[in-house]
């Protein structure tokens, strides 16, 4: 997945705020919710990041597939390479 989202993964972790990483990490988190398999506090702590500013990281990021067909489909097809795993 860091890699479609054009990141390393180590790099997922550290303190950065580059824009790239941020969406990275929250695609991450919003895929771990949908298939309800990781919460989203659960996310916010494994990336070193505030748990209620990830969460709305995350509401911002599900406003935006509402209206970013691109956005929507990159993130269909991600969830559907995790389910084949």
């Amino acid at each position: 997945m860091a890699a479609d989202l054009g990141v390393r993964l180590e790099d997922l972790a550290t303190g950065s705020r580059q824009r790239a990483l941020s969406r990275a990490r929250l695609v991450a988190a919003y895929l771990g919710r949908a298939t309800n398999t990781i919460p989203v506090s659960r996310m916010a702590n494994y990336f070193g990041r505030e748990e209620s500013t990830f969460a709305r990281g995350v509401l911002r990021l599900e406003e935006q597939l509402t209206t970013d067909s691109g956005l929507r489909r990159r993130i269909a097809r991600l969830a559907a390479e995790l389910e084949s795993h």
